[in-house]
């Protein structure tokens, strides 16, 4: 099965965010075999639907890995998971069951590394476990044509990636087969987590999606809303 690898970043990013890009983007073309598509979104204000779901659709890959910009995980966990759903075991899968983001002199080291090299092992940060939906996600091409991507109705930082993972755990009916092992997150300065925009639309869309987490036919009924305000 073929595969492709979607990078998602705006147009505005700092010089912070564009330089993670570019180190993440280069190690995915020297440490995998598959074809890197960098999506950069334009306009106001970050929606990672607009970012994503375009190229997505455009891509002629039975395998997507919808990866963050600023994100990696080992080649051994990246492999497993893209594994699991090309062998058709699992209908999506995650790289690492938990996420450790670095502090910025961490980051600073992991950059100067070639990213064709082993990374240093680096430390210092701190570590939680990983959303589902979040950081970087493998999922066959039909599960994703079925869900319908990222919703665009979430505007900033916040809630699209919780709203990803409870639509594929809820249509599939499996939780994500996740590969133990960590998924580094490179520093940059923060955003506010929704971007400063319409933060209680944002939560209550994305309580909409925990709500219908085990409920096919309300995560259908919010699927195909949302596809009709997208149209």
């Amino acid at each position: 099965m073929s595969v492709t690898v979607i990078i998602a970043a705006h147009a505005d990013d700092d010089a912070h965010r564009v330089a993670a890009r570019r180190w993440v983007t280069d190690r995915y073309l020297a440490r995998f075999p598959w074809p890197v598509q960098v999506s950069i979104q334009q306009g106001d204000y970050w929606c990672k639907a607009e970012a994503v779901n375009p190229t997505a659709a455009d891509v002629d890959a039975d395998v997507l890995v919808i990866a963050d910009a600023d994100s990696y995980a080992s080649v051994a966990g990246m492999t497993a998971a893209v594994t699991a759903v090309t062998d058709k075991r699992a209908p999506w899968a995650m790289p690492a069951a938990s996420v450790h983001r670095l502090d910025q002199r961490s980051t600073e080291a992991v950059l100067a590394t070639a990213p064709s090299t082993d990374v240093p092992s680096v430390v210092t940060g701190r570590s939680h476990e990983l959303l589902a939906g979040g950081g970087i996600v493998v999922v066959r091409r039909d599960v994703w044509n079925d869900v319908g991507g990222f919703d665009p109705r979430f505007h900033g930082w916040g809630g699209e990636d919780y709203a990803l993972g409870c639509a594929l755990r809820s249509l599939t009916g499996r939780y994500a087969h996740k590969v133990g092992g960590t998924l580094w997150h490179l520093w940059h300065p923060p955003a506010p987590s929704n971007g400063g925009l319409l933060p209680d639309d944002n939560a209550a869309l994305a309580s909409r999606y925990r709500h219908a987490k085990f409920d096919p036919a309300e995560m259908r009924d919010i699927i195909n809303e949302r596809q009709a305000a997208w149209h």
